[in-house]
């Protein structure tokens, strides 16, 4: 039997895998190494997860062996500057601040496909999923409607 926690991944997992074979995008990143993480089940050229630490990464990946796992935050990544990437950023489990959604509608504004998982968003960001009876929405920034 499938999970609560398995469901919202797979539900999350099969948008933004739409998106990237849609869009013919190489690199699917994931700056926040949340609850939600769905870069295993991803299908894409360039895998990244980012932890927050050492002993993080090393247990992501070895649980994710074949996706890229690095540490820092998201202001330190250096994203591809010749095609755009598809960024889901699982922010359940903090407060972003201004900061944050400043710097994902700068990688919308740069051409990459920006999503974000958080149970509330500033009113530019438009919630395109809604998980059945949580609190949480998968947002993204510029132009994409409802998938659910």
């Amino acid at each position: 039997m499938q999970t609560a926690e398995n469901k919202i991944k797979a539900d999350i997992a099969a948008i933004l895998q739409r998106h990237i074979y849609e869009g013919n995008i190489k690199h699917h990143i994931e700056p926040f190494a949340g609850k939600y993480i769905v870069a295993d089940k991803i299908i894409c050229e360039h895998r990244l997860v980012v932890a927050p630490n050492g002993k993080a990464a090393d247990e992501l990946q070895a649980i994710m062996p074949d996706v890229l796992v690095g540490c820092g935050g998201y202001a330190d990544l250096r994203l591809p500057p010749t095609s755009s990437a598809l960024i889901y950023c699982d922010v359940t489990s903090t407060t972003p601040d201004d900061g944050f959604w400043l710097w994902c509608r700068q990688r919308a504004a740069d051409n990459h496909k920006v999503f974000i998982l958080a149970a509330a968003a500033p009113t530019d960001f438009t919630p395109i999923w809604r998980g059945s009876g949580k609190i949480i929405k998968l947002h993204t920034y510029g132009g994409t409607q409802w998938q659910k």
